[in-house]
């Protein structure tokens, strides 16, 4: 049974990042998954509740900070760069995994689905705001660190850098969905770039 619904999302999930939620017809959803529609909805109860699983196994999920990013107590702002980096990494190589997108159209198709979400998914601005907070707490504490330790200039505005680090990435990555996919080894390059700036 676990496998059918695992089933059912992957292959809607490949979907609803190629078409608008509105649009996705039934038929289409038995074809992508495998399963008839009467399986669909034993498992999911109707469409729009599957669009919800769907967003909350491969959005949600898969952002959630504390599964995302594995911090050691003790880690230095230069090791989270790199931590970071390759975590978003790992993420994309993840969602390729399970699609059949080609993987230089998949930040794009992927920036599709989160509008989908966005529109449809009843609890995504208080997703968007958890996880706002959470990251950028976390690059907080990283750097608040950085700074006691001595590897950061004491006198930057905490706040300020941490928002530098965290909105950076989510620009990079905007621009990029219009490429189609996000370049991680330039987003590390430049991060270090930044982090050269501000070391002590």
């Amino acid at each position: 049974m676990k496998d059918t619904k695992e089933k059912i999302l992957k292959g809607s999930f490949q979907l609803f990042l190629k078409h608008n939620y509105e649009k996705v017809t039934v038929p289409e959803l038995e074809k992508a998954t495998g399963i008839s529609r009467g399986g669909i909805f034993h498992h999911t109860g109707n469409k729009k509740n599957l669009f919800i699983e769907v967003v909350n196994k491969y959005l949600f999920e898969l952002h959630d900070v504390q599964q995302k990013f594995s911090v050691p107590e003790e880690c230095t702002l230069q090791e989270f760069i790199e931590i970071y980096t390759k975590s978003i990494d790992n993420t994309a190589k993840y969602v390729h995994s399970v699609t059949e997108i080609k993987e230089t159209e998949l930040t794009n198709y992927y920036y599709h689905f989160v509008l989908q979400a966005s529109k449809y998914h009843p609890d995504f601005l208080k997703f968007e705001e958890r996880l706002m907070i959470n990251e950028l707490a976390l690059w907080t504490r990283i750097i608040k660190k950085a700074q006691e330790s001595g590897e950061v200039k004491k006198e930057l505005d905490t706040t300020a850098l941490a928002n530098q680090f965290y909105y950076y990435y989510y620009g990079i990555s905007y621009i990029t969905s219009y490429f189609g996919i996000l370049n991680t080894e330039e987003l590390r390059k430049q991060y270090v770039f930044l982090y050269e700036l501000v070391k002590a």
